[in-house]
């Protein structure tokens, strides 16, 4: 039997996509983009499902895949990405198998696939094997097992060895035995039941101390990460673990640090190295065109920056990637064609 393993469930999960492809590209909703999976099709039916209200699970799947957030639909900001929808078509055209969940979780909302993503998948296949009535409840999750059954095979032959042992002995010593009121029949019953009951306990009190032993290493190897996980925040930020916005840049400051416009907040990695940068006609704003320079959007101007994130001075704003469009309107005042 094969065991249930992430593996085994990840492959499930693509196979499962990839058959609803094949349905949505003959007679979809969507075939015409589907039928042909190029990447700028592809980014086409991304914008146009984005468009329609997404649910908050496939706003996560986009903000992994594109490493930004889409939070406005007036904008096609996926067209700077359009050859990352090459591992898309890829994958439906069944070329090569993704190396990301993330290509994935795409894939299953241009064909609108359920159950996703692959955590709700994954949740929603998980087998419990059920016991025989009075036997230990002992959920097999994802095909480890407590007992190997082998292994349970191997104890209950050597105790089933050992009564036959003992009923030979009996056979070959008849002195050694009492004189029963029982028939032959009887005392055979008497025998052999408190043989099989005592063999399901002994098997039932094998299969707790294992558990309760994997439970304990379990439990003991979570508190060994957590205390390694704080030794480590405590080595790397004893004191300075906080930041501290200069109006161009973030500083590491002390936490309790007294700041007149309390704008001391905690460290955060993606964050701490953003600069507000000054741009102009001779500005290099793409590299291999891909944007390198990020932007909010101020009365009549542009602020940016060098890096994408949360805006330092206004938090509930997301920083966009610069686009032609923006910079013939805001930096060389050329429309961009």
């Amino acid at each position: 039997m094969e065991k249930i393993t992430r593996e085994n469930i990840e492959k499930n999960y693509r196979e499962a996509i990839i058959k609803k492809y094949r349905s949505e590209k003959v007679d979809g909703k969507y075939s015409h983009y589907l039928d042909n999976p190029s990447q700028a099709l592809l980014r086409d039916l991304c914008w146009e499902i984005f468009s329609l209200s997404p649910k908050e699970n496939d706003l996560v799947v986009y903000r992994n895949f594109f490493r930004f957030d889409f939070n406005s639909k007036d904008e096609n900001t996926s067209i700077t990405y359009t050859n990352k929808f090459k591992k898309v078509g890829a994958f439906f055209r069944e070329d090569k198998v993704p190396a990301k969940i993330t290509t994935v979780e795409l894939a299953a909302i241009l064909v609108d696939y359920e159950p996703r993503p692959f955590k709700k998948f994954r949740e929603k296949g998980i087998p419990i094997i059920e016991q025989p009535i009075g036997s230990p409840k002992i959920p097999f999750a994802f095909g480890i097992k407590d007992k190997k059954e082998e292994e349970i095979e191997i104890e209950g032959n050597e105790i089933e060895n050992e009564n036959k042992n003992y009923q030979e002995d009996q056979i070959a010593n008849p002195a050694n035995q009492e004189t029963s009121p029982y028939s032959e029949e009887e005392v055979e019953i008497e025998q052999i039941v408190p043989q099989r009951i005592s063999l399901f306990l002994i098997i039932k009190e094998k299969l707790l101390n294992r558990l309760k032993r994997k439970i304990k290493v379990t439990a003991i190897g979570v508190a060994i990460v957590l205390c390694v996980g704080f030794a480590a925040i405590y080595e790397f930020f004893p004191s300075k673990g906080c930041m501290q916005w200069t109006g161009t840049k973030y500083e590491i400051v002390d936490c309790d640090l007294k700041a007149p416009d309390n704008n001391i907040e905690l460290l955060d990695a993606n964050q701490v190295n953003m600069e507000r940068i000054k741009v102009c006609d001779t500005t290099a704003f793409f590299v291999n065109e891909k944007a390198v320079v990020f932007y909010a959007r101020s009365s009549d101007s542009l602020e940016c920056f060098n890096q994408i994130g949360y805006h330092p001075e206004r938090r509930s704003l997301y920083l966009k990637p610069i686009t032609h469009y923006m910079i013939g309107r805001y930096v060389s005042n050329k429309p961009y064609k």
